[in-house]
């Protein structure tokens, strides 16, 4: 428009640039105005500019990523949950951004990193040479880390892989990678949520005549990997991953399929949400439904131990923003099935990794989480005995009240540690 103007010799060119300049300045004001107005802190309006980049990666992909804070305040990275959530501004209400500097990193496929909802070069250990990546585009030699849910479960890996570059790791609602775990996502936790479950259930069966019954989940998966969690989820944590190349291979085609019966097999239903939200595995129709009916159930399953209640899922929902959804929910299905390529037992070793080259790890974690057992603190506690562990009256999210304001007290505790901070902490024995 400015071009035009210019080339015409109008006088209104200058005028219309000045506007436009000046309504960019109002809506970043806002922006930072409603930020500020619901920090938790209320920090200066300075300390809420965000800085923001992102990484190409030799394989395709760019990593977006947001700095916000003091520039000389303490590092932190945030490590978002789902997998495929992407990062929320709303994290910074946990930090005094006059005293930390922080680092919000979008995982591969995830909120503004592109191509958005790619499983292709999309590992665990991906995300952790990101990390890596992103802290030295940064120079920064060392940093904190904080996590909640599957961002702690990646801030427990990404500390045992890498303790020179981590000055100490608060995890929020510790997820362990297990396949008890996700067996109380996809079936215990059906008792929380029935009817959302069973929204969930029929979406991802679809039309099972037109998809070929479960098909052949090797058909998505180069490695053959899926079978880890989709096959061996019900015979205990230590299974090994990567010795079958598909769940229906050997079977008749008149044989009933496993996902004939989703009731009692998170096996079945995880692994036909796979198939259903994987690129071509079904049609865009099918994957909105899917991914709709997933985020319900999700909803309902963390509304069911809040007071709160739970977010309509029925409105209309633009297609960029159904986009987004199917993304995100393709990418969590990737990740469970190969059970994040972490599992329990190598997670904590990696914690131990951590804990003995002299990094600090502090664990909250709700007493009502509905999603993420409780019992993993004691997990994380019995594996390294110097972690600080708190048991709070809360349920699963950081925007819990008494969870929220926990957290808060442990990050300032790690990595601003005044002399009366981190009572509220205990030495795990």
């Amino acid at each position: 428009m400015t071009r035009r103007a210019a080339r015409g010799g109008s006088s209104h060119g200058p005028q219309v640039l000045e506007t436009l300049q000046a309504l960019q300045a109002l809506q970043a004001l806002q922006a930072l105005q409603a930020l500020q107005a619901t920090n938790a802190l209320n920090a200066p309006t300075a300390s809420l500019r965000m800085m923001r980049g992102a990484l190409p990666t030799r394989d395709g992909h760019r990593v977006a990523y947001a700095v916000a804070g003091a520039p000389d305040g303490v590092p932190v990275v945030v490590l978002h949950g789902g997998p495929g959530s992407g990062s929320q501004p709303g994290a910074l209400q946990l930090f005094d951004l006059t005293r930390f500097r922080v680092v919000l990193v979008d995982q591969r496929g995830t909120g503004a990193s592109t191509p958005h909802g790619s499983v292709r070069h999309n590992r665990t250990a991906h995300l952790i040479d990101d990390l890596e990546a992103v802290r030295e585009r940064l120079g920064v030699e060392r940093w904190g880390v904080f996590g909640g849910s599957w961002g702690a479960a990646l801030a427990l890996a990404y500390a045992g892989t890498h303790p020179r570059s981590v000055t100490g790791v608060v995890m929020r609602g510790l997820f362990l990678t297990s396949a008890r775990e996700v067996r109380g996502l996809f079936v215990s936790s059906r008792g929380r949520a029935p009817r959302a479950w069973t929204r969930l259930r029929d979406a991802a069966r679809g039309d099972e005549r037109g998809m070929g019954g479960c098909g052949d989940v090797s058909g998505h998966s180069r490695d053959g990997e899926y079978s880890g969690i989709a096959r061996h989820s019900d015979v205990g944590e230590h299974s090994r991953i990567g010795n079958h190349s598909s769940l229906s291979k050997h079977r008749s085609a008149n044989e009933p399929h496993t996902f004939s019966n989703l009731a009692n097999r998170p096996a079945a239903l995880l692994a036909r949400c796979h198939i259903t939200l994987h690129r071509g595995g079904a049609n865009e129709a099918q994957q909105h439904a899917l991914a709709l009916a997933w985020r319900g159930y999700e909803d309902a399953v963390l509304a069911s131990a809040s007071t709160r209640r739970a977010r309509s899922t029925t409105a209309r929902v633009s297609r960029r923003n159904t986009r987004k959804l199917i993304g995100k929910y393709r990418i969590q299905a990737h990740y469970l099935m190969h059970r994040c390529w972490l599992g329990e037992t190598r997670l904590l070793s990696l914690a131990r990794r951590a804990a003995a080259a002299g990094v600090p790890l502090a664990a909250l974690h709700g007493s009502r989480d509905p999603v993420c057992p409780r019992g993993n603190l004691r997990r994380l506690a019995r594996a390294v005995p110097t972690a600080r562990v708190e048991c709070v009256r809360a349920g699963h999210l950081a925007s819990d009240p008494a969870l929220r304001d926990s957290v808060m007290r442990a990050l300032t505790a790690m990595f601003i540690p005044p002399a009366h901070e981190g009572r509220g902490m205990r030495h795990a024995a």
